[in-house]
């Protein structure tokens, strides 16, 4: 209300006029608003001033006599009024006592997060302002990076997306699906994460967890031991110690696999989580696969000649050590890794050279995987050129859809390429290109009809089917003729968005060898 509406309503107040519903309503405003607490004790004290002075006033007896009974009212609201004033003063003071000492309960827990990373909140149906605060059943979403859960104890987290969690208690983390490290004190001993698949129960512990959205779901302990109890057509409960491992499978049974601790990250990591092909060289066949993504350490990588056989790579002199040469005649890079599923942030980056001249026609990738038939169900990155007339530019495809870069890169130099979906909403920002460290400007191409032409672009990048393929590298995942003809260095699958900061420091790395 006004500040005149407030006036009227404490006047009729003091002057006991104010109906019992809105004396409580000005009674909260008195206690919530401090300029109407100071207006209210201009009102009073002018009110007892005014009164003051008409019982002191001197006249004639008749003067007197005629004012007598008012001066006997005015005393009798007087005392009226101290007494309202006295309440209001109470109320008041019960206001601002209450608002001193009721303190926001204690966060069950804390949250850090690295670099890039992308998460939401969930308290409820609301968004807390608090974000590094994590209260009980809050709904934690992290769609990139990874998060830090510090319990005040000590206990600690470490969540890589993609991921879904929430803390039902202090001792008590539900963990939907994601990749997890737990470093669990001695006085959360009991400490329990509950998945789809199983509960496991900390018995004094360092342990990590890989809960798919699939039924598979894994525990490895790295120190101490832990109690694993599964969901289920079959329950089953075992006690695991450091070194051991198990998957527990869609009927409830424990099965004996190797323990992986290098696939757990134990503290935050300076950038987004990744996968990093150097292609330098190694004993054998194999192509080695690092990096930071859950289960990197486990990703097979082999190189296959244009006659399908597996064989050690060509490598040459590269951007950053050496670089794997592809031939063009059917030779690439096979995985056994699925790839980025769904419409999840993604980047891809790599340093690349072609020789002038070299056709591209055959839309050879560079790194792709999921789904050939549907219309946004793979991830394909990719060097392209529509007839042999035009330019040889990068690419994004999803499927019917793609995404041209302007940049001329049958050259013959070095250039560094870098793919990036985001998820943002509209067209121009879900996706980027960036060639030598700049943006560039895009030109969306569709080569048939989709169902939904009025939505926006998103991959629906399908992972697990009996049309997919994993992470190819230099082959297409649709069946094309040849592959790609040329030298690639440095591949990195990013599992997010890399910012224009973190692309420019990837290409600035590069430049620097």
């Amino acid at each position: 209300m006004s500040g005149d509406e407030m006036e009227r309503e404490i006047q009729l107040l003091i002057d006991g006029d104010l109906p019992p519903e809105r004396v409580a309503a000005l009674y909260r405003t008195l206690g919530d608003d401090p300029a109407a607490r100071e207006l209210y004790y201009d009102c009073v004290a002018l009110h007892q001033a005014l009164g003051y002075r008409l019982s002191r006033g001197s006249g004639s007896r008749t003067q007197s006599t005629a004012v007598e009974a008012g001066l006997h009212r005015q005393r009798r609201r007087s005392v009226q009024l101290s007494l309202v004033t006295a309440a209001a003063a109470v109320l008041v003071a019960a206001f601002i006592l209450r608002a001193v000492m009721t303190e926001t309960p204690a966060a069950l827990a804390h949250l850090n997060e690295a670099p890039g990373t992308i998460y939401t909140l969930d308290a409820r149906g609301d968004e807390p302002a608090d974000r590094a605060r994590l209260d009980e059943d809050t709904i934690v979403t992290l769609t990139q990076g990874t998060l830090e859960v510090s319990l005040a104890t000590g206990s600690r987290a470490m969540i890589q997306a993609p991921a879904r969690f929430s803390l039902a208690s202090p001792q008590d983390l539900r963990l939907d699906h994601g990749s997890a490290f737990f470093h669990i004190v001695p006085a959360d001993h009991g400490f329990t994460v509950t998945t789809r698949a199983f509960k496991v129960t900390d018995l004094g512990t360092e342990f990590g967890i890989h809960a798919g959205n699939d039924a598979n779901h894994e525990v490895h302990v790295l120190k101490g031991k832990v109690s694993v109890t599964t969901f289920g057509g079959k329950t089953m409960s075992e006690e695991l110690e450091a070194g051991q491992a198990r998957d527990a499978n869609a009927v409830g049974q424990l099965q004996l696999i190797p323990p992986d601790p290098a696939a757990f990250l134990t503290e935050l990591p300076p950038a987004l989580p990744e996968l990093h092909f150097g292609f330098e060289p190694a004993p054998g066949s194999a192509i080695p696969v690092s990096g930071t993504l859950p289960k990197a350490a486990r990703i097979k990588a082999s190189y296959r000649n244009g006659t399908g056989n597996v064989t050690p790579p060509t490598l040459v002199p590269g951007k950053v050590g050496s670089a794997l040469s592809l031939k063009g005649d059917g030779d690439f890079v096979e995985t056994d890794w699925q790839g980025i599923d769904g419409d999840l942030p993604r980047s891809v980056s790599f340093w690349t050279k072609v020789a002038p001249g070299t056709p591209f026609t055959h839309m050879p990738a560079v790194a792709n995987w999921g789904e050939p038939r549907g219309a946004f169900t793979k991830w394909k990155v990719m060097l392209a050129q529509e007839t042999p007339d035009q330019p040889v530019v990068a690419r994004i495809s999803l499927g019917v859809v793609s995404y041209d870069g302007a940049t001329h890169l049958d050259d013959g130099q070095w250039h560094h390429f870098v793919a990036v979906f985001s998820g943002a909403e509209g067209l121009e920002e879900n996706f980027a290109i960036y060639i030598d460290g700049r943006r560039e400007p895009l030109k969306r191409r569709q080569f048939a009809p989709i169902d939904a032409p009025d939505e926006k672009d998103r991959p629906d990048t399908v992972t697990v089917s009996n049309a997919s393929r994993p992470l190819l590298i230099g082959l297409s995942v649709d069946p094309r003729p040849g592959s790609f003809p040329g030298l690639i260095d440095e591949l990195r699958i990013h599992a997010g968005a890399l910012s224009e900061q973190a692309v420019q420091r990837l290409y600035a790395d590069g430049q620097g060898q």
